[in-house]
């Protein structure tokens, strides 16, 4: 049995290794086009109570990485409180289901994304990255309905 000469073996080996080496382009998981539009298609409500009265927060996220939360603070006897921030948000993770939220008066948190569709946005919040929250650190699991 003849062995392959010397060159044709080192082209061979070549082409075997830099087929390897071709990267694809564009993303390797779900569009981030898709995760982006479902998010800031529109605003964000959810509710909650705060002692004797309630807190109604409302997100409102924009394509290019900023927002805006308003807070309506409900008292006990009625009167009511509103505040506004604006902060930073981003996708982290490849699979765009995990929120990264800075703002300079709200502590930077993250929101693990349960459930997305267009009336519901479900997350639950971490002050950890969600790759590195154990079962023994706190979270928060919130409900969020489309303002439209």
């Amino acid at each position: 049995m003849k062995t392959l000469p010397i060159r044709l073996r080192l082209l061979l080996g070549a082409a075997v290794l830099l087929t390897g080496c071709f990267e694809k382009s564009g993303t390797y998981g779900p569009d981030p086009g898709e995760a982006i539009l479902a998010l800031t298609a529109h605003g964000w409500e959810t509710e909650h109570p705060d002692g004797p009265g309630t807190i109604k927060e409302t997100w409102t996220f924009r394509p290019i990485g900023n927002g805006r939360t308003e807070l309506l603070r409900t008292h006990g006897d009625g009167s009511e409180e509103r505040s506004e921030t604006f902060f930073l948000w981003e996708y982290v993770g490849p699979n765009y289901n995990v929120l990264y939220i800075a703002a300079e008066n709200l502590r930077s948190c993250y929101w693990a994304v349960e459930e997305l569709t267009h009336g519901t946005l479900t997350v639950r919040k971490s002050f950890i990255d969600p790759d590195l929250v154990t079962s023994g650190d706190y979270s928060e699991r919130i409900r969020f309905s489309a303002v439209r």
